[in-house]
């Protein structure tokens, strides 16, 4: 088989590494001899190995050429065999794409791939299907030139995500690595904005726990959630940075509104007195879409 003597050899270890003595194809890849081909169990996106066990990383010995991509040895190479376009969250549902081999390369250098020069982070499909279907490979990016996407103008430097094929093959996801002001929305260093298969956007987050404000509105924002949008733009839901001023009583936390703007629900701040009916700090108050109170209640009832 050309390997050396594996690092690990329990059974039970959770990651086993091989040498390899000569170079060797691995499932469409050349690997180049003398590289170190690193197995691990239960980490690896697909695996189906009947140990648990499936290729995870190629610590590799020399430059290669890997799918077509220029991979210095210094570059790190992950290998998954499935993949969903978002692990963290979703707001519709993602089918995953597999089974298949979807190569991640970070500290890449610059190169063009599927027409665009992407540097740094860059993961493709890598197998037989998606070459025979001339669909692109990119899954995800590092951009290095400027670029408009859904009529925002990108720096370099910003990362795209991309829905798979079958899911329509657009961008999912954009990462923009500056404070930036996108429509009406003020945007934190390291935001990520997530748009639906069909171009809308759907979210936003932020790499760091920070805030986004949308209108009025002061959002908390985190990796694997933010504040949701309607279609039409409006907001949907907002977790409040403090507290907010409605019409009446001081909101704070979790905030939700209707498509044209009006609120839906939120946590009274502060005790207030709502269309007669008395509440308190903590309760929930809701309305209905014509502005008229449903009720003020416990947060779960």
């Amino acid at each position: 088989m050309g390997l050396a003597a594996p690092a690990q050899a329990c059974y039970g270890a959770l990651e086993r590494s091989f040498v390899i003595v000569k170079d060797r194809l691995y499932k469409g890849l050349m690997l180049p001899g003398g590289s170190r081909l690193i197995y691990r169990n239960g980490f690896v996106k697909g695996c189906r190995a009947s140990d648990g066990f499936c290729l995870s990383e190629i610590v590799l010995s020399r430059d290669a050429s890997l799918c077509g991509l220029k991979v210095p040895k210094e570059t790190t190479v992950y290998l998954n065999y499935s993949r969903r376009t978002f692990d963290h969250h979703r707001t519709v549902d993602s089918p995953e794409e597999g089974p298949g081999v979807f190569l991640t390369l970070v500290g890449a250098p610059v190169q063009q791939v599927a027409g665009l020069e992407v540097k740094d982070f860059i993961e493709v499909r890598c197998d037989k299907r998606v070459a025979q279907a001339k669909d692109s490979p990119l899954r995800g990016a590092t951009l290095n030139q400027p670029m408009e996407i859904y009529g925002i103008s990108l720096p370099a430097g910003s990362g795209l995500v991309w829905y798979s094929p079958n899911e329509g093959g657009q961008v999912a996801s954009l990462r923009i690595e500056s404070p930036m002001t996108v429509r009406d929305l003020s945007l934190p260093a390291r935001s990520m904005l997530d748009f639906d298969p069909s171009g809308v956007l759907t979210q936003i987050r932020s790499h760091d726990y920070s805030s986004a404000t949308v209108g009025p509105y002061r959002c908390w924002t985190g990796f694997s959630q933010g504040p949701t949008l309607h279609p039409n733009g409006a907001l949907a839901s907002c977790l409040l940075l403090g507290s907010h001023a409605f019409k009446g009583f001081v909101g704070r936390e979790e905030t939700l509104f209707y498509q044209d703007g009006t609120l839906r629900s939120s946590t009274l701040a502060e005790d207030a007195t709502i269309s007669g009916q008395k509440g308190r700090a903590g309760q929930v108050v809701r309305f209905r879409p014509d502005g008229s109170l449903v009720s003020i209640s416990r947060r779960f009832h």
